[in-house]
């Protein structure tokens, strides 16, 4: 069945069918919805270029630095919506545990100071191949990040254990060191607004990891879903 789009809604005649359609007359659909936010030029992915080595983590826990990081504009021209998050665990020597959290970090509205962000970019790409539509969030590897309490600033949201040297084994490698989080499916979605961000923490016991990670995301305009 065809996906079209159209500007105004479209009624058909009793018992006919209509096909799916982006929903730039915001009617109801058929199409799933992150299909349609794809249509739209609303969906984003962002990763490591190919040729870079897979990225340090940390040898423990700290407030401040961050292996990846999401995060929506200091505007608030759009709000967040991750979709999915896939990291890619690389340490192969080894026989301890390595730790991966993956936490939501409040926006500027409920810290004391507006912090600020560094790190290195990762690229960007609409998930139209037309590269139709604009994306505000930034997406930063080896990330830091001024002003953050761990005890009220950030909440973890998911912890995974890795045993180091599984990607030794081919067969071992993607069951037991990659993870693949729908925000859509396995809990409320998220939104991140403001410099709400989403991080990924790679913490090694013994020595650092080394983690791969893609991020998926939809930006929705902020006048259609806040006062």
């Amino acid at each position: 069945m065809a996906v079209q789009t159209r500007s105004n809604p479209a009624k058909a005649a009793p018992g006919s069918v209509v096909n799916p359609a982006a929903n730039l007359a915001r009617e109801l659909i058929t199409a799933r919805q992150v299909f349609d936010w794809t249509l739209q030029g609303k969906c984003f992915t962002a990763s490591i270029p190919v040729e870079t080595d897979s990225i340090d983590g940390i040898a423990a826990s700290e407030d401040l630095a961050h292996t990846f990081m999401l995060s929506s504009d200091r505007g608030g021209s759009k709000i967040v919506v991750p979709i999915c998050t896939q990291i890619m665990m690389h340490t192969n020597d080894g026989t301890g545990i390595v730790y991966v959290d993956v936490s939501v970090i409040r926006s500027a509205n409920d810290v004391a100071t507006l912090r600020t962000i560094s790190g290195t970019s990762m690229n960007i790409t609409n998930n139209r191949s037309d590269l139709h539509g604009n994306h505000t969030a930034t997406a930063l590897y080896t990330a830091t990040s001024s002003a953050l309490d761990g005890t009220t600033d950030w909440l973890r949201i998911k912890h995974y254990t890795c045993q180091s040297g599984q990607d030794g084994d081919r067969d071992n490698a993607a069951n037991a060191n990659t993870v693949i989080i729908n925000h859509l499916q396995d809990e409320a979605p998220l939104v991140l607004y403001k410099l709400g961000s989403l991080t990924v923490q790679a913490i090694g016991a013994t020595t650092d990891p080394t983690v791969r990670c893609v991020f998926q995301w939809a930006e929705l305009d902020v006048a259609d879903y806040l006062p």
